[in-house]
């Protein structure tokens, strides 16, 4: 089987396109603040709501990806076996996850800090 239909076959699914559209929402935003806004250590008030927004939208991901698992749901759609909307999806993933390890080990590194 190829990569493509293997891709295919799961973006099929809710979960992964809300997970896959939320990369691109926290690149955009990610950009957008640190253009904008600058790096300053008050800003911190501003980012921290957004990036617990992008992370909420995670696990509403995940909990449809539950549902989607026990209801066996799939969308009806055929425009999803096109192979460049599942490039498209598939780099929206790849922030998203890449976004997600930026985010454990930034948690795993404050779990390694001495006071």
């Amino acid at each position: 089987m190829n990569f493509f239909d293997k891709l295919n076959k799961y973006n099929q699914r809710i979960s992964f396109n809300i997970f896959a559209l939320n990369g691109y929402l926290a690149l955009f935003l990610y950009v957008y603040l640190s253009f904008f806004l600058g790096l300053d250590f008050a800003i911190w008030i501003i980012w921290l709501p957004v990036f617990a927004t992008i992370t909420a939208i995670y696990i509403v991901a995940f909990i449809v990806y539950c549902v989607e698992v026990v209801t066996k749901y799939k969308l009806p759609f055929e425009f999803l076996k096109n192979k460049k909307y599942t490039l498209v999806l598939l780099f929206g993933a790849l922030i998203s996850t890449a976004y997600l390890l930026f985010l454990l080990v930034f948690l795993a590194s404050l779990l390694f800090m001495q006071f």
